[in-house]
């Protein structure tokens, strides 16, 4: 005869997460509302970011410059390497080229940072749903002015769901991953869901003595 084990659980998405911003500014648009459903990279919010953009012309113009010098700078390293076997310039001359590429070399590197930073700025200022599913909550207004870390919505996974379920201490040993599960909830009256248990609990709540 089978064995049946009743326990009271409750449903949540597999995933849920509140989003927020990793840029500041003021919120220009917040397309979405509470009960949409999103896909991933669904945009959620946009911050303005006309400072981010000026900032990032002129981050490429810096790059640009800073090519433009270690070009000439390698140049003349280049120029002058066979002076230096003929010895018709000094050693040390040469060396002070040698320094100064190096020098333009680290300048481009210290632009190109620079570069990508004011676009990962830019890019932060729309901010999108990290997965498919459901806007349960929306936090912030157009006008509102956000912070990199300010919550700007909820969004849960639907599409898959997971059952909490509350084990007995007494039944912990009869539980075991793989088996099924049979479950009913009061939305779908009448209805019996399957599913598999996938993980279990590392230890035992001492509060109400049961595993989850």
């Amino acid at each position: 005869m089978p064995r049946y084990l009743r326990v009271t659980g409750q449903l949540q998405g597999m995933q849920d997460a509140q989003v927020a911003a990793d840029t500041a500014g003021k919120v220009i648009e917040a397309p979405v509302e509470r009960g949409s459903l999103v896909q991933a990279g669904s945009v959620l919010v946009k911050v303005d970011g006309r400072t981010a953009e000026l900032s990032l012309t002129e981050a490429e113009a810096s790059v640009a410059l800073a090519q433009a010098k270690l070009a000439l700078a390698k140049n003349e390293s280049e120029r002058n390497a066979p002076l230096v076997k003929t010895k018709a310039i000094a050693e040390a001359d040469f060396r002070k080229l040698e320094a100064e590429q190096a020098g333009r070399e680290a300048d481009l590197a210290a632009a190109v940072a620079r570069r990508d930073l004011t676009r990962k700025t830019l890019t932060d200022s729309v901010i999108r749903a990290p997965f498919a599913g459901l806007v349960v909550e929306r936090y912030v207004q157009p006008g509102e002015y956000v912070k990199a870390d300010t919550r700007i919505a909820r969004v849960v996974e639907v599409a898959r769901l997971r059952l909490l379920l509350n084990v007995p201490e007494t039944a912990v040993g009869s539980v075991r991953e793989g088996q099924t599960v049979e479950f009913t909830t009061a939305a779908y009256a009448g209805e019996t869901f399957i599913g598999v248990i996938k993980f279990l609990g590392g230890a035992v709540r001492e509060s109400a003595r049961d595993l989850i």
